[in-house]
């Protein structure tokens, strides 16, 4: 039958067809068939069809989401790019079907079901071929499901779990025991009580799975189905009336924790979330491992814990018993109060994962005020002997591909903390970011509150844009990258320079507990490495790593200034900007900044990458100087003339 809410503008000859055969997949709940006619080209024409084309699509998709849409016809040379732009929609037919060219073409969204198209004789006397376009023989639904360990945290459960924890005194860590034994007594007192009241069960996932189902509404849609195959009319409707109530919550509760949040949040999120909700779970990104099975998650794990151990093998583990430039400190460090740490709890995120202590971020939330002054006590009698608990040393990485396809050598580790050692963190960083503020250099706009790229970026075509309204001005830029910036820091200078800049020995002492003996393990697919003991380097998704490669970046490039006033540097974390400003017959002096560059990267065991160093030039003059070539050590920097 005609669509009746579609209306085709004149002149277009378009008819829009809904279809409704007795049976179709589930996924699909209606299809609509468009047949088109685009005579001789026409510009306007071709902008009216697509927007119409466009529009309908958009009008259908709105009433019926999982509708099955086919366009048809004679396009002739309608340029269908601007509407194939849809990554949902795809021309089909990939031979000729008049001549030589593709004039009668097929657009859908469903050509996954459908087998290539075959182009046959014309009929009758048409000049035209026939395409002759078969759906694929259906194949049964799949009903492979996954199996996933949770901790359902029910009402009841909540309740209990607060009694306990209301009413119990934390004897056990009120004692004269090392740090060690005082951590571990707090975990194995909080994870009996964790186990007792929210028990691990064990839930299947289907990959059709809807984002609100939930195991309740699963349990129940269970004893519906029960009740309908005992011919139990009464238990049935009750169960099938329940089941509704439940799904319609779930529905609005989806619905105002994740819709509804996205609205105000960045592009970005906004994209992430609307394309996994309408095209499906997002799978993880395959990693390639030389002479490994793709399926082999458990040594796949291990080789990449292994390569990121390996980034640090070369450098000298820290041994905080061996610094005495800290010892004895005069200051102690700062005494940390009860509503400071129920502060920090109550404002963490339930959707952070967690560390290896597999404590939840909603738990920690639930009970921030009860969980505050045994926490307390921990921090202050291990922050007041100088050590960072070896359980808060542990880290989980989670690998990310920096490029497509991923390769064990491009992938860049997350650490996945305990929320307990994020708060423990957090004062440590609060206390040396204070000290650090004086010393820091004020081209520094990467890890500093109210400062981001944009002030780099903005600051950097300031000067480019002054240079360039002056005549005969020519202008430099050398961009330098580090190779593993953060995975390849000796702990050791590292203190060196927190020390330099001020940092209180007392803080410093615990910053070189933080960095010695920490574990690290690999978790790829759900699968997890053994763990291992890198020689150096901070880890990336802690509170203190970006700080300390703050310290450690600091004082590069801190020449005196009046020895060469046209250079500028910009820096943004790892990312480090010479700029160069000058007349176009004026000699360039940055090969010497860039000198001094490499000969601090050689001092402080960092190396540059050259194959992401690159070079720019900017001259609006008719007669552009001769290019300049720059290099890093024995390889040069690529270049580009503007």
């Amino acid at each position: 039958m005609a669509v009746s809410f579609i209306h085709p503008p004149e002149p277009l000859e378009v008819l829009w067809l809904q279809i409704k055969p007795c049976r179709l997949p589930r996924e699909i709940s209606s299809i609509f068939v468009t047949i088109i006619y685009y005579p001789q080209p026409d510009r306007e024409m071709a902008a009216q069809l697509i927007d119409h084309m466009q529009i309908a699509v958009d009008q259908i998709l709105t009433k019926h989401p999982d509708a099955a849409i086919v366009m048809l016809g004679d396009f002739n040379q309608l340029d269908l790019n601007p509407f194939l732009c849809d990554v949902n929609f795809r021309q089909v037919v990939d031979k000729p079907t008049r001549g030589e060219r593709i004039l009668d073409k097929i657009v859908t969204n469903v050509h996954a079901r459908y087998n290539d198209p075959h182009i046959l004789a014309p009929l009758g006397r048409s000049d035209h071929s026939s395409v002759w376009w078969t759906s694929r023989e259906p194949t049964p639904p799949s009903n492979s499901s996954q199996t996933r360990m949770t901790r359902p945290m029910k009402d009841s459960s909540i309740r209990a779990f607060g009694q306990w924890i209301s009413n119990h005194d934390w004897e056990e860590i009120n004692t004269d025991d090392s740090v060690s034994e005082q951590c571990a007594n707090f975990y194995a007192t909080l994870h009996t009580a964790i186990e007792k009241h929210f028990p691990m069960r064990r839930v299947k996932l289907h990959p059709t799975d809807k984002d609100w189902m939930t195991p309740k509404i699963k349990a129940m849609i269970k004893s519906r189905q029960k009740a309908f195959s005992c011919r139990n009319t009464a238990v049935y409707k009750h169960y099938r009336n329940k089941v509704s109530r439940e799904i319609a919550t779930a529905k609005s509760t989806f619905y105002s924790t994740k819709i509804q949040n996205l609205k105000t949040s960045n592009p970005a999120a906004w994209y992430r979330g609307i394309r996994s909700m309408t095209s499906g779970k997002i799978q993880p990104t395959r990693i390639t491992v030389p002479d490994v099975d793709s399926e082999n998650y458990i040594e796949i794990s291990q080789r990449i814990n292994e390569g990121f151990a390996s980034y640090s093998a070369d450098l000298i583990p820290i041994n905080p018993s061996r610094l005495p430039a800290y010892l004895p400190s005069r200051h102690p460090v700062p005494l940390i109060q009860p509503w400071e740490v129920y502060r920090e709890l109550k404002s963490i995120k339930q959707s952070r994962s967690g560390g290896p202590d597999g404590i939840s971020a909603r738990l920690i939330k639930e009970f921030a005020y009860e969980l505050s002054c045994p926490l307390t006590k921990v921090l202050n009698c291990a922050f007041g002997k100088g050590i960072f608990p070896d359980v808060w040393k542990r880290a989980i990485i989670t690998p990310v591909p920096k490029t497509s396809p991923a390769t064990i050598d491009g992938i860049r580790p997350i650490s996945l903390t305990d929320h307990f050692a994020k708060l423990a963190e957090g004062f440590i960083a609060k206390w040396t970011l204070d000290d650090m503020k004086p010393s820091l250099d004020s081209h520094q706009s990467g890890n500093r509150r109210g400062m981001s790229t944009s002030h780099c970026l903005v600051s950097l075509l300031h000067e480019l844009y002054l240079n360039a309204d002056k005549p005969k001005s020519s202008s430099t830029i050398v961009l330098t990258d580090f190779a593993k910036a953060f995975d390849h820091i000796d702990h050791g200078i590292a203190i060196q320079k927190l020390l330099a800049m001020n940092v209180r020995p007392c803080v410093v002492q615990l910053i070189a507990n933080f960095l010695s003996d920490r574990k690290q393990c690999v978790r790829y697919f759900q699968q997890l490495s053994e763990w291992i003991s890198p020689h150096g380097g901070v880890p990336q998704g802690t509170k203190l790593g970006p700080i300390i490669f703050l310290a450690m970046i600091n004082n590069a490039c801190l020449d005196d200034p009046e020895s060469s006033p046209a250079l500028s540097i910009y820096k943004y974390v790892d990312d480090l900007t010479l700029v160069e400003c000058r007349q176009s017959e004026q000699r360039p002096v940055i090969q010497e900044a860039v000198d001094d560059l490499c000969e601090w990267s050689r001092m402080n065991n960092m190396d540059l990458n050259p194959k992401k160093c690159v070079t720019m030039e900017f001259c609006f003059s008719r007669n552009h100087p001769d290019p300049h070539s720059f290099v890093s050590t024995t390889k040069s920097f690529a270049n580009w003339i503007v």
